[in-house]
């Protein structure tokens, strides 16, 4: 299932998603879309989308984990954002964990192909190195069995915030650390806009919130009492620490990513310690900074389903 927000959805990346959705048909796949657009969007996106999956008309309240349940015709439901890319092993590996695990939240992988894409990358490396589990995904993949007995728990929120926590507490969950499906990277304006939603989804976990918090006072504190050779090394050790911490990250994952990406997770330390603070102001102010959502996708034994 992909499900698809109230928003114009470019030409071209409607029929990037056509062509992909295509794509998964002929592997067998059911594709299901839950498109929440205003009307006029959704009969433009229905002209491209109908001929290869189910178009559905949704509005935002019932774009539930649940609904997801109800509308695939198989027992595997594999939950994808619109943005996210699976290929046949990517839906062949998950295929077999839902014959054993109730729930299977695989890893995101972006191809660092502009230089935000590549922060982004190597802040997936340090949350393996920290976690080895994925905090946040767009892609989670679930039995239909496990999906009914629960209520309001899985509301799917308007961002790109997880499902996987809400289903992780109340079904047997496995993560997939050896199975990566691709992310598209966005383009500049949606990679900018996306930062202070982000890291307000750290404001929740204290520890990891005032870690980032305390990252620019810090280096702020170096600075006025030893001055800037102080702040530099102080800069130098917490870069190299990081580093590191990716590079234990990428271990299993290193057919993956490149080497070179662990060189650029300072650079994402940097910039979630600067938008913790935009979206610590914003909370503050009152404004509504809503993490974003993965869309859905359904496999099943003979016949998968797919959503993002």
């Amino acid at each position: 299932m992909v499900p698809i927000r109230h928003e114009t959805v470019s030409n071209e990346r409607l029929h990037a998603l056509a062509s992909y959705l295509s794509d998964l048909t002929v592997e067998g796949c059911e594709t299901v879309v839950l498109d929440a657009s205003p009307p006029d969007v959704f009969a433009h996106n229905q002209r491209v989308l109908r001929w290869v999956s189910r178009h559905v008309a949704v509005s935002l309240p019932a774009m539930e984990m649940r609904l997801a349940a109800r509308m695939a015709s198989c027992e595997k439901i594999i939950v994808a954002a619109e943005d996210m890319r699976y290929g046949a092993d990517e839906i062949r590996s998950m295929t077999l964990l839902l014959e054993i695990h109730e729930v299977v939240r695989p890893q995101e992988s972006i191809e660092a192909d502009r230089w935000w894409s590549g922060i982004d990358a190597a802040g997936i490396l340090v949350e393996r190195g920290m976690e080895n589990t994925p905090r946040r995904t767009a892609t989670i993949g679930c039995r239909r069995t496990a999906l009914r007995g629960f209520r309001g728990l899985l509301a799917l929120p308007a961002g790109s915030a997880p499902v996987g926590p809400e289903l992780a507490a109340a079904a047997e969950t496995f993560v997939a650390t050896d199975v990566f499906v691709r992310r598209l990277t966005p383009d500049w304006r949606s990679w900018a806009g996306s930062r202070a939603a982000l890291a307000a989804g750290d404001l929740d976990h204290p520890f990891r919130a005032a870690a980032f918090l305390a990252v620019i006072p810090a280096g702020l504190l170096f600075a006025l009492s030893g001055g800037l050779t102080l702040a530099a090394l102080y800069a130098a050790l917490a870069g190299s620490i990081v580093t590191a911490v990716a590079a234990f990250g990428r271990g299993r994952a290193a057919r993956i990513f490149p080497l070179w990406l662990c060189f650029l997770a300072p650079l994402w330390v940097a910039e979630r310690s600067l938008s913790i603070y935009v979206a610590l102001l914003r909370s503050v102010a009152g404004g509504a900074v809503v993490p974003a959502t993965p869309a859905t996708t359904d496999s099943g034994p003979d016949r998968r389903a797919v959503s993002s």
